[in-house]
C-alpha cells in the first residue's frame, strides 16, 4: 500500500491529477480524501492556523482547508491546456525541411523541478508543437543539456 499526504497546491502534477481522477469515485485501488487540517488532526495549535490565515489567506486555504491554490496562475489555465492538446497525434512529429523550427528550453537545477525543451513551429497562425521532451529531476543538467543539444537527439 502507498500513502501520499500532502497539502493542495498548483492545480498541477500527480497528487492534482490523482485528485481529479479519483475524488468522490467508489475506486477499490486508489482513495482520495479531502479535507481541512483539523479535522484530521484536532490537536493542532488553532490560534496558529488562524495567525497563518490572517497573515496569508490564500496560502492557509491550501495549507489548512486543503483547497487547491487560486493565485498559482500560469499563461493558460489546466482547461485550456487540455483543451489545445491532440492526444491522438504522437509525441514527436519528424522534422520537414522546409518548416522553419523554433525552441523554448526551461533547464533545471537538477534537484527540483523538471528540466524541458520544446520545438514547434507556427502553421496557418497556428502553434504546433513537434517535439516535447521533459527528464524529471534529480539529474545533471549539464548531461541532459549535451544529450538534448546533440546533432543526434
Amino acid at each position: 500500500m502507498l500513502i501520499a499526504i500532502s497539502s493542495p497546491h498548483r492545480k498541477s502534477g500527480i497528487m492534482y491529477t490523482r485528485h481529479k481522477s479519483y475524488f468522490g469515485q467508489d475506486d477499490d485501488e486508489v482513495l482520495v480524501v479531502q479535507g481541512p487540517s483539523l479535522s484530521f488532526n484536532p490537536t493542532l495549535n488553532v490560534d496558529a492556523i488562524e495567525k497563518a490565515r490572517q497573515d496569508d489567506p490564500e496560502a492557509a486555504r491550501s495549507e489548512w482547508d486543503a483547497e487547491f491554490r487560486s493565485d498559482v496562475g500560469a499563461f493558460l489555465s489546466e482547461e485550456d491546456i487540455e483543451a489545445a492538446i491532440d492526444v491522438s497525434r504522437p509525441t514527436h512529429i519528424p522534422p520537414r525541411p522546409t518548416v522553419s523550427y523554433s525552441a523554448y528550453a526551461d533547464p533545471s537545477g537538477g534537484r527540483k523541478d523538471a528540466y524541458t525543451l520544446a520545438i514547434g513551429h507556427v502553421e496557418k497562425g497556428v502553434i504546433i508543437v513537434d517535439c516535447l521532451l521533459r527528464r524529471p529531476s534529480p539529474l545533471n543538467p549539464d548531461a541532459v543539456s549535451r544529450e538534448y543539444y546533440s546533432p543526434t537527439a
